[in-house]
């Protein structure tokens, strides 16, 4: 059994790690499970990310040749 300093320890490390956004949300995610420990909140943020999702492409490739004419600076309008 961990003592608190020790899951205090833990979640530190996790925080340092993750970042307090993904922290907060792998607790909140162990909360709903109803099963808040340290361990699980380290195993839900070591969950691999979802493989990379197939490209979106539209049915008209064409559209994908974009081009465009190449313009001196002078050509915009003055900064403010």
């Amino acid at each position: 059994m961990l003592l608190i300093n020790d899951r205090a320890h833990i979640l530190f490390r996790l925080l340092i790690q993750s970042g307090k956004a993904c922290l907060l949300s792998a607790v909140r995610e162990a909360m709903n499970q109803k099963a808040v420990r340290p361990d699980v909140v380290t195993a839900i943020l070591a969950k691999p990310t979802s493989s990379p999702a197939c490209p979106v492409t539209p049915h008209n490739g064409s559209l994908l040749a974009i081009s465009y004419e190449e313009r001196s600076l002078t050509c915009y309008d003055p900064v403010i």
